[in-house]
């Protein structure tokens, strides 16, 4: 999965808010507090403590991701790990039968975590697709977790009638992720025009929302907190959190925006003990 997919993936979920009925759900907020989402996406804002949207520019703090890979899984044997000096990028890659070599692609991380142990290394790539997001899972040979990437994870199923499926996955049963909703996340109220063919017209539609961390647990591993932009570290993994938002009480229809879920977030797992 690329970048320019998740980017693109992102840009779908506010611009297909212009589908299906219009609700209004006002909230005891109030409309005069509400934060357009344009404004969200530029500048973060609302939540509290620990439970604030992420701004733009924490969009790309963290990413994973390959361009190979099925549902199945897509194996090759490391034999070179490129360095991508004007775009922060390490990439493991290897000879794979096909024009280009297979690897895959580490931004924005500690460039000493990547070992030469990793040359001769056979990895599987795992990447499935739902109608919304994206899962990348990368393991050794041996099973071995390397690194685990979900992009838009929502409810398993909405009021559209589609069905995500991606998380929880039988491809990485020991690892579990849920929202945690603290005593300090705060509701915040955002604000979008919905119009046809998705042009920002018509009425304006209010949700009332919260930005909570994500509780994630390894197996074997004690479990993480972690907020929207933040990245942790702890026992050998590394984690990344961004766009965790859901419907908060205060909402009139319990929904994010209007795509039907009550959440989305997404995340990025690295083991970088797996890397030496």
């Amino acid at each position: 999965m690329s970048k320019y997919f998740i980017i693109l993936a992102v840009m779908f979920v506010f611009v297909s808010c212009g589908e299906g009925e219009t609700v209004d759900n006002d909230s005891d907020l109030g409309d005069e507090n509400c934060i357009l989402t344009t404004d969200l996406w530029a500048n973060g804002g609302g939540g509290g403590e620990d439970c604030h949207y992420q701004n733009s520019d924490d969009f790309i703090k963290r990413y994973v991701g390959s361009g190979s890979g099925d549902e199945a899984g897509f194996s090759f044997m490391i034999d070179e790990i490129l360095i991508l000096e004007d775009r922060n990028e390490v990439v493991p890659r290897g000879e794979c039968g096909k024009e280009k070599k297979c690897g895959i692609t580490f931004k924005n991380y500690d460039r000493s975590l990547f070992k030469d142990s990793l040359i001769g290394k056979e990895v599987t790539v795992y990447y499935k697709e739902s109608y919304f997001g994206g899962l990348v899972v990368v393991k050794h040979k041996d099973g071995t977790i390397i690194a685990v990437m979900g992009v838009n994870i929502f409810c398993e199923s909405n009021d559209q009638g589609k069905t995500d499926g991606l998380w929880p996955s039988s491809l990485v049963p020991q690892i579990t992720i849920k929202q945690e909703v603290l005593s300090t996340c705060e509701p915040f109220c955002v604000k979008y025009q919905r119009g046809e063919d998705h042009e920002p017209l018509g009425d304006w539609v209010v949700d009332s929302l919260v930005a909570p961390p994500l509780k994630i647990t390894v197996e074997g591993k004690d479990p993480v907190i972690v907020s929207n932009g933040e990245v942790v570290t702890s026992e050998g993994y590394e984690y990344f959190v961004r766009n965790s938002v859901r419907a908060s009480e205060d909402d009139e229809d319990g929904k994010y925006l209007n795509l039907g879920v009550e959440y989305k977030f997404d995340f990025f797992i690295v083991n970088t003990e797996a890397l030496r």
